[in-house]
């Protein structure tokens, strides 16, 4: 009796083995999750976020000023004004906060001791704000010979002099006007910089290249009349892969530092800044924009500075009554008005908020 009781129980647990088998058959378990692939690399970013139009600051200047350039930290708005008549000229520091929007005067630098004068009349600073390199066209023993000074950031809105530049070899000549433009940007661990020296030569004009490289400064190419041919220095900006110079009715273009390019207009250039395509310009009547050989965009405005965000695709022109601003969102195109001013400044960009800076003279005004 025992024995069949055994035997018939296990043939009821087998049954209920098979049973479980077969319900787990028919029924479709999900597969472990399996590791995805990334997703797709975001799109890049194709234009700047929109000015509204609106004045967030009317700063009255400690001294007339006639040049602005910004550079931005993460909290703050580092802005430099060129004073070249006041006395031997100086360069205002302030500072505006990006969350309060006050503004104040935190800095004062004055030209070196020498003979020193116009300290100002070009300046420009690397976008955080790091470097800063001051033009004094008129300086020298000479009349007008001209130099160059760079400045690099120590502590808090202290500037300390690194390097002073002026004409090298051959030697400079009266009325030279070494330092009448100038630019500086960060090229991989290094710092360039360019000079304009648009009245050597006779008034064919050169360009020198200085470049710091670990805590050494050189000069590593002097452009001159045999590298152009035609005038040169009155103006000078970098553009992604190469350098913008214009003179008297002409604008080169360097690639490697050499010649590579003519622009054919506009002839009489204003000012000229990088944008992301390549090079934007003022004068003749015109605001021309090149890829950076190319015309991509033109527009009929009279104006006599222009300025662009650091991503490029935010442009500002300015003239003594009006400017205009310009997005490109894959094509350029005229997107508003503001004041007029004697110079003007873009920062931001990119996904950062864009602020406009127009010197009227005694006045600053910022629009966002």
């Amino acid at each position: 009796m025992l024995a069949t009781l055994v035997i018939a129980g296990i043939g009821l647990l087998i049954a209920v083995i098979i049973v479980v088998v077969l319900i787990m058959a028919l029924v479709k378990v999900p597969p472990a999750p399996q590791p995805q692939p990334p997703g797709p690399t975001p799109a890049p970013i194709v234009s700047d976020p929109s000015l509204t139009n609106t004045l967030i600051s009317d700063f009255t200047l400690a001294t007339q000023g006639t040049k602005v350039v910004v550079g931005r930290t993460p909290t703050e708005d580092i802005i430099f004004v060129g004073c070249p008549a006041s006395g031997s000229g100086r360069v205002d520091v302030y500072s505006r906060n990006l969350t309060s929007n006050t503004i104040n005067l935190v800095n004062i630098i004055y030209p070196p001791p020498g003979f020193v004068s116009n300290f100002g009349y070009s300046i420009a600073v690397t976008p955080g704000a790091e470097y800063l390199i001051v033009g004094a066209p008129t300086s020298g023993m000479a009349p007008q010979t001209g130099a160059a000074f760079v400045y690099q950031r120590v502590t808090g809105y202290n500037y300390s002099l690194v390097n002073t530049t002026n004409s090298v070899t051959p030697t400079v000549s009266v009325n030279s006007r070494y330092g009448n433009s100038v630019s500086i940007k960060f090229v991989s661990s290094s710092v360039i910089a360019i000079v304009g020296e648009p009245g050597a030569q006779d008034g064919d004009g050169m360009i020198t290249v200085i470049r710091k490289l670990g805590s050494v400064w050189s000069t590593i190419k002097r452009f001159n009349s045999s590298d152009v041919g035609l005038s040169t220095g009155s103006l000078v900006e970098f553009t992604e892969s190469g350098i913008v110079s214009s003179g008297v009715n002409t604008s080169w273009y360097f690639e490697n530092y050499s010649q590579k390019y003519i622009y054919p207009e506009p002839y009489s250039v204003s000012d000229l800044v990088k944008v992301n395509e390549g090079i934007a310009m003022t004068g003749s009547g015109k605001v021309n924009i090149y890829n950076p050989l190319s015309l991509v965009y033109s527009d009929a405005f009279v104006a006599d500075k222009v300025s662009a965000t650091n991503s490029g695709l935010t442009l500002v022109a300015t003239s003594s009554t009006s400017s205009r601003y310009y997005k490109s969102n894959v094509n350029w195109s005229l997107v508003g008005e503001l004041p007029g001013g004697v110079d003007s400044f873009v920062t931001g960009g990119g996904t950062d908020p864009v602020c406009v800076y127009i010197l009227t003279g005694p006045e600053l005004l910022v629009y966002s």
